[in-house]
């Protein structure tokens, strides 16, 4: 009976990561995330901060995917210049998290940018806009240089607080890793951190929500 007890004890004690390889190592605080790749002698080579785009002080505006370093506006507003940061920005309509490859809708309500004070968005943001034309969906962060060994951002949502899931790709288009964990109590500006570091380079993030809502990530930062 003791030795029941002790593994439902080490069971409980489990992080929220509900699939953890050898491969990767998941962080929940920035400041440990960044700790880590600096002691691993890893150099931050850049940030994703959308705040590149033109959107206006408590704006939102709806763009088609991918979001790259190609100019993507509607009407002149969105990222006249494209992306800062060699990273593409997709939507994914295959249910569920995980989905195994790209899998874009098309649709030119996709994405969207929003503005600081956006519903309590205290800066630029992306995020998936599917929800407003009845679809679902999840947000793929592609990274075709393929040489990052850490990445780590910020998570938003607005309405209904869920799960996040989070599935990390490597070149191939193998999952290296999966994560769950619950989004702050609050809303944005509340976010949560999510950081990877894994031994082999990240080709691919998948960002899935819980719940149909409009999640937003800011500040992709990448360490090689």
């Amino acid at each position: 009976m003791r030795a029941v007890v002790l593994c439902v004890v080490l069971v409980l004690a489990v992080p929220v990561s509900f699939a953890q390889t050898d491969a990767c190592t998941a962080f929940y605080n920035q400041a440990e995330f960044e700790a880590f790749n600096q002691a691993e002698g890893k150099t931050l080579q850049g940030i994703e901060t959308f705040e590149e785009s033109n959107i206006s002080d408590g704006g939102k505006q709806f763009l088609p995917a991918p979001l790259n370093q190609d100019p993507n506006t509607f009407f002149g507003t969105g990222f006249p210049k494209g992306l800062l940061q060699n990273i593409a920005i997709w939507d994914n309509i295959t249910p569920g998290p995980n989905p195994p490859d790209l899998n874009p809708s098309g649709s030119m309500f996709a994405l969207y940018v929003i503005g600081p004070n956006f519903i309590g968005s205290t800066s630029k943001k992306a995020g998936l806009d599917l929800f407003v034309v009845g679809m679902s969906g999840s947000l793929d962060v592609v990274f075709p240089a393929a040489s990052y060994s850490g990445v780590g951002f910020e998570l938003s949502w607005f309405f209904t607080q869920a799960n996040w899931n989070i599935s990390v790709y490597n070149t191939q288009g193998q999952t290296i890793g999966q994560y769950q964990f619950p989004g702050t109590p609050g809303p944005e500006p509340q976010t949560s951190f999510f950081g990877i570091w894994c031994d082999e380079p990240t080709g691919r993030i998948n960002i899935f929500y819980d719940r149909d809502d409009f999640p937003a990530v800011d500040n992709i930062q990448m360490w090689q």
